[in-house]
Formats: structure tokens, sequence, C-alpha cells
């Protein structure tokens, strides 16, 4: 049997900016590695600090701009609750069309509703309300309390 051997972080790849210089000081974006894979999120965060853009590399309240691939709006947003963040009024939860009409215009675009991921029939109050999960006979029920 073989050892197992560990890739290496390759420098400014793991940590920070690396050598990008940050044009753009009110956006600070995460992005969501579930569904979108690791290697699609490096080559991701790689363009967008390339384009001046700050990527953070763990979600924290420094974060103004989530952006998700295929998630469907429940599954992401009991994510981030779980996350035990708070999630402050300025936060925007974004569709992926969002990133990549910005990387293509090469600062941020505007935020529409189109890019926003939203539950169906709220206009996600999330931010102000709790929410639980109840789990009985192996569904997930969710509900909302005020």
């Amino acid at each position: 049997m073989l050892p197992l051997v560990r890739k290496r972080s390759r420098p400014g790849e793991a940590h920070g900016q690396g050598s990008h210089e940050v044009r753009f000081t009110k956006v600070t974006i995460y992005l969501v590695e579930r569904r979108m894979g690791r290697s699609r999120r490096r080559i991701l965060t790689n363009l967008a600090r390339s384009k001046g853009f700050y990527v953070e590399d763990i979600l924290s309240g420094t974060v103004t701009h989530i952006v998700a691939e295929g998630n469907p709006a429940m599954e992401l947003w009991l994510w981030l609750r779980a996350q035990g963040l708070p999630l402050p009024a300025r936060l925007e939860v974004l569709d992926i069309s969002w990133f990549t009409e910005s990387m293509q215009a090469g600062e941020p675009v505007p935020v529409e509703t189109r890019h926003r991921i939203q539950l169906k029939g709220q206009i996600l109050v999330l931010k102000e309300q709790v929410f639980r999960v109840l789990r009985m006979e192996g569904k997930l029920l969710y509900t909302w309390a005020n």
C-alpha cells in the first residue's frame, strides 16, 4: 500500500488576495463552494481577484455579497443560517449570474431582483426572523417563527 501524499497549497492561493490590487473596496465576495466545487471556486476566486474584487476565503461578517451556483434557495438559506453568523442588512445573496456579469463588466454591476436568491413567496425576511427546521418522519418541515 502506498503512503498518502498531501498536496501542498500554492503560495498566495490559500490566504488573502495575494498580489492583486483591490479596486472595489465596498464589495467583499464570498463564493459558496457547495455544488460549485473546489476547483471551480478557486478559478472564479482568482478571476475576481485579478479584476480587482476582494474575495473572502471564509464566510465572515465582512462579506457583502454571497454568490452561489446551483443551490436551491431553501437549501442555501438553511446552510447560511447554520453557519451561525448574523446576517447584516447590507448582505446580498446572489446567483452566479451577478458574478458573471460583474466579471464581464470589469466592475460590480448593480444588483437586480433577478440576481437575488430568494425564497418563493418571501421578500427574504430571514434577516429579521428566526428560522426553525423540524425533522418529522424523515421529512424536513420548515416553519417561520416571529
